[in-house]
């Protein structure tokens, strides 16, 4: 990706070169790999030409693209980034979306390294009860569900490496849960959570030797500030007062929610403190 100085953004790299030989890119490497996958498959999907999937095959196959993919998600406290969580989550979708149009033209499977990494990485972040990684993981499930491998004999392969079916309902909750508690008002409104005594405070390391106090469970998303998906949901303290957002990461998981059918109802016997307790811990277990 070539900025106006005429030389690459310092993220925007995708070539072999870098990816798999330059120390300093180690950590961009599995995000960047699947980056140009899910692009390569999306453009196949929507002009019908194969040079999309000859590339995508080279650096599958040839550069290690594929295998880059399993362990995508950074887990080193000093280097877990929330925008990169972002920036796998979206390629994730374009992924899975496209791949069906690709799997009878390729000589190799198409599904089994994706369905890996997403396992993988959704398993790290489950906790977080995020709304819109949980819509992107079950809707990538569903594209799967559709395709030739889901219904082959290989599908008992890959069934071992993928736990999401098993654990829809509770992502629903959660992706509910998420949607259900957030607040009406786009300000970022002042919030300080790190003096209560019903938060259990991390001290573990954090980013950047961050200082910021952080919970181990996730809060209501109305209990803190956090408008952005790019933003760490653990973040006890935060916002201004002056600054409005759009309401564009609540409506992304939602519509996405609503055009899979992932919203669940709560039994009706359930009275509202345990209504309640249930959105605030849903299912009383951890999703992965």
């Amino acid at each position: 990706l070539v900025d106006i100085t005429g030389a690459p953004t310092t993220w925007g790299r995708w070539d072999p070169e870098t990816l798999n030989e330059n120390r300093n890119f180690s950590d961009g490497r599995g995000l960047n790999s699947l980056q140009i996958l899910s692009w390569l498959l999306l453009g196949h999907k929507v002009t019908g030409k194969d040079s999309y999937l000859k590339l995508y095959s080279a650096l599958s196959k040839r550069h290690g693209y594929a295998a880059n993919m399993l362990n995508l998600k950074i887990e080193w406290p000093e280097d877990d980034n929330f925008s990169d969580d972002e920036l796998t989550f979206l390629p994730y979708f374009t992924y899975f979306s496209s791949a069906g149009a690709a799997e009878a033209r390729l000589d190799f499977d198409v599904w089994r390294p994706a369905l890996a990494s997403i396992q993988r990485t959704f398993s790290i972040v489950a906790d977080e009860r995020s709304a819109l990684w949980g819509s992107i993981a079950l809707s990538c499930w569903d594209y799967f569900s559709r395709s030739a491998m889901h219904v082959s004999s290989a599908f008992a392969i890959a069934r071992g490496t993928m736990q999401l079916p098993e654990k829809r309902e509770l992502i629903s909750q959660a992706i509910q849960w998420n949607l259900e508690t957030w607040p009406l008002s786009l300000v970022d409104w002042p919030v300080k959570n790190s003096f209560r005594q019903d938060v259990r405070l991390n001290h573990e390391s954090q980013r950047n030797h961050g200082s910021t106090p952080i919970s181990f469970d996730v809060l209501p998303a109305n209990e803190r500030s956090q408008f952005r998906w790019n933003d760490d949901p653990h973040r006890l303290d935060g916002g201004s007062g002056v600054v409005e957002t759009d309401p564009g990461a609540f409506t992304l998981p939602y519509w996405l929610s609503r055009a899979f059918g992932l919203f669940v109802d709560f039994p009706a016997a359930l009275n509202t403190q345990e209504r309640d307790r249930a959105r605030r811990f849903p299912g009383g277990q951890t999703m992965v």
